[in-house]
């Protein structure tokens, strides 16, 4: 986006990314401490620009140098590590390539009854759309890809043209939600697409817990994705509720002890201008019990993702939709 190009962070979007470091430093400063250490705080994102880049301004603001880390007087920042995988290879955030079975599922959700009939109903709103913009607008996917073009524009300042005032946002924001649910439209889609991230971090937080997690200095894991990793992982522990993810929205999975015992709480923080709320995991409790949380989840996390993501015979997974 301007000045810096299509997809790219705009100037405001990287002072809320900075901004939700501040956040994170003054929610969790006594829990950190202040000095960095690759030991005790992990940075993984996707492999486009924005989400490196957002990863690494988040970082910018919640590690800041102390006095030993400091290498330069008039730098107030510190370099830490980013990790990512590439869109091809991504076996955490952006599944595509790496689990065939979801890809083939994903790709063939337009032939439900359902999702066709959902499409049969709005084509004469496709037609509009595509009468206006002149693209071809055939599918709910088109209008979610339209939505968030034109929200973008909104955000930048953009004066957006006359005849979006009668479709935007009220009649484009139910299918661009729609959109999203069609990434995790059933247990089968969650458990491929949504079940290896909650099962990293299940997995790191029952190592935590055990004693055996490597490092065992680590305080933080942070992933940074995209509004589908987000409404995915939500979705996927069944605490999404139709929610529009805005920018900045972020998950908060905490690992609690008191006197021996193990909770986690899960807080939702939408937008930078209101505080994160409590998620409830249904079945358990605000503060859920560990064990609860992994034995409410488990249907969620494969046993053996490789071998659910494979399909028979020759197959070959279309492109990757644009994160």
């Amino acid at each position: 986006m301007e000045p810096y190009g299509w997809g790219q962070l705009t100037n405001e979007g990287r002072r809320n990314q900075y901004d939700l470091g501040l956040f994170m430093r003054k929610r969790y400063n006594d829990f950190l401490r202040s000095m960095y250490s690759p030991d005790v705080f992990y940075l993984q994102s996707t492999a486009e620009d924005r989400t490196k880049m957002s990863g690494m301004l988040e970082a910018a603001a919640l590690w800041k140098p102390n006095k030993k880390q400091m290498f330069k007087p008039d730098l107030d920042w510190q370099p830490v590590a980013l990790f990512y995988q590439k869109r091809e290879n991504d076996t955490l955030m952006l599944i595509w390539n790496t689990c065939p079975k979801y890809t083939q599922l994903r790709s063939s959700v337009h032939d439900l009854p359902e999702i066709r009939k959902v499409e049969d109903n709005n084509k004469e709103l496709f037609r509009e759309l595509t009468n206006f913009t002149g693209i071809p607008i055939a599918t709910i996917e088109d209008v979610g890809s339209l939505y968030s073009t034109l929200t973008a524009e909104d955000h930048m300042g953009l004066m957006l043209p006359e005849w979006t005032k009668n479709y935007y946002p009220n009649k484009l924001e139910p299918l661009m939600l729609y959109d999203l649910q069609l990434n995790t439209y059933n247990d089968e889609f969650r458990r491929l697409k949504g079940g290896p991230m909650l099962k990293k971090i299940t997995s790191d937080m029952m190592a935590r817990k055990n004693g055996n997690l490597r490092p065992e200095k680590r305080k933080m894991f942070m992933y940074v994705g995209h509004d589908s990793t987000i409404v995915t992982l939500l979705d996927t522990m069944h605490i999404w509720y139709n929610q529009m993810p805005h920018y900045n929205i972020m998950v908060m999975i905490e690992l609690h002890e008191d006197e021996g015992e193990w909770n986690v709480q899960v807080f939702l923080k939408n937008t930078t201008a209101h505080e994160p709320y409590p998620m409830t995991i249904p079945g358990c409790t605000v503060a859920c019990p560990l064990n609860d949380f992994v034995k409410i989840l488990k249907p969620m996390m494969p046993d053996n993702w490789k071998e659910e993501c494979k399909v028979e015979g020759d197959y070959t997974t279309p492109p990757a939709p644009l994160p």
